[in-house]
């Protein structure tokens, strides 16, 4: 795998974990800020500002999902393809995609792509020479 296919399937690793942060902070910022707007009513009604605060998080949970089953997918295909990793350990990160992803993506890559192989998954270590 070249350096700059680790460096992308890291990236791609990471974004979900990354986004889960941001989204759990404006949650949390959202939350405070709908707090005290219904305490002095400085502003619009607490159901105005909830709604928009609403509709950003939830674009923001859309772009996270969608990121994550990317993730997935293309860990789930490093896998099945990589030859180095036995059937029983694919099963498992396949399980560990599934169920604990956010965590999973980034411990997969530092074990098993950032100081891997050079080669493609799947690919011969020697090429042969033509005779």
């Amino acid at each position: 795998m070249s350096a700059s296919s680790k460096t992308w399937t890291g990236i791609i690793g990471f974004l979900p974990f990354l986004l889960f942060i941001v989204y759990m902070g404006w949650f949390f910022g959202s939350f405070a800020d709908i707090m005290v707007t219904a305490i002095n009513q400085e502003r619009a009604p607490v159901e105005v500002e909830f709604v928009k605060n609403m509709m950003s998080m939830i674009l923001l949970a859309i772009i996270m999902g969608m990121a994550a089953l990317a993730a997935m997918i293309i860990y789930i295909i490093h896998v099945v393809n990589n030859k180095s990793i036995e059937s029983g350990e694919k099963i498992v990160w396949i399980v560990l995609f599934i169920f604990a992803g956010l965590i999973a993506y980034p411990v997969y890559w530092f074990m098993r792509i950032k100081d891997g192989p050079a080669q493609q998954p799947g690919e011969p270590r020697f090429s042969q020479q033509p005779s």
